[in-house]
């Protein structure tokens, strides 16, 4: 099976489950998935990121804008010219292929397999298209499918459009973590919580376009405390991917950070919004640590 490239940049966006979180323009009386530290040396941002979003969605608010003007050093979840390469590809079919001998129907149960089956059908596509592979990989091509047909793209994501202007000006580009990484995180997953992926992409996929709305409602006005219960409900019942996904790479990102905030520069890390909300989120580690977070 043959993808192309903006499929396969989908499928390196790491937690896909999560990268409809938002869209939009917030008006001038709102706050924005935008957070900031001050600190003796320098200030750094921090961006909730929206992996795939339409062309209407452009311009940016104008703080998001100014942020990233304000940056000398831009920070991404990883380094997406590495997400796009051919080396990147290949891993992930390397992966995404099922390494038993056994087809999709064999991992998934019956009425699960019935269903997915079912949802593709009235997409015209023949599920046994996905017979050797993983149920991680059929359950976020299914998203993406999905999120593609209500008219999203990749390439006007947030992290897209930075890291391509960041290049074009010179600003120097870091990322908090590998393609290799994150692609393993799907691969180290244990058939039941593959199968729980499935099971929960096609409890959502019909309310997906309204799902979306309600998130993007809630970012408009700044309402971080429902969005957080919104972003996070997802994981409420699986507490692996929970912990795998989030709480482990939230920990991981914070020496990273802490160097970051010790430099002389001004930094934009720009990551998925899950990443920044919640107890365990990025900005509540390191408020525990005496920074001060400031909502913009």
């Amino acid at each position: 099976m043959k993808f192309k490239k903006t499929f396969v940049f989908q499928i390196c966006a790491a937690v896909l489950v999560l990268i409809f979180l938002l869209q939009g323009s917030v008006s001038a009386e709102d706050k924005n998935c935008l957070w900031k530290i001050e600190t003796d040396n320098n200030t750094v941002y921090f961006l909730g990121s929206i992996h795939m979003l339409k062309k209407e969605c452009y311009p940016l608010d104008p703080a998001i804008q100014d942020a990233y003007n304000d940056a000398q050093i831009v920070v991404f979840e990883v380094n997406i010219d590495s997400s796009q390469s051919s080396r990147a590809q290949q891993k992930i079919m390397v992966k995404a292929i099922s390494k038993d001998n056994t087809s999709l129907k064999d991992k998934l149960g019956t009425d699960t397999y019935q269903r997915a089956a079912q949802i593709l059908k009235e997409a015209g596509v023949n599920i046994s298209q996905f017979d050797m592979f993983e149920p991680w990989f059929f359950s976020i091509s299914l998203m993406a499918m999905k999120i593609q047909q209500l008219g999203f793209d990749p390439s006007y994501g947030i992290d897209y459009h930075f890291f391509n202007k960041a290049k074009k000006e010179g600003k120097q580009i870091s990322s908090l973590e590998t393609i290799d990484f994150q692609i393993s995180l799907f691969d180290e997953l244990n058939i039941e919580d593959q199968e729980a992926m499935v099971k929960q992409t096609l409890d959502e996929i019909d309310l997906l376009e309204e799902e979306l709305q309600k998130m993007i409602d809630l970012w408009n006005t700044g309402d971080t405390e429902q969005l957080e219960q919104m972003v996070l409900k997802s994981f409420k019942n699986h507490p692996r991917i929970y912990h795998a996904f989030l709480i482990e790479r939230n920990k991981a990102w914070i020496d990273t950070i802490e160097a970051l905030l010790k430099e002389d520069k001004n930094s934009l890390i720009i990551s998925g919004t899950a990443h920044l909300l919640g107890d365990s989120g990025v900005l509540s580690l390191l408020e525990t640590k005496g920074y001060t977070v400031k909502q913009l």
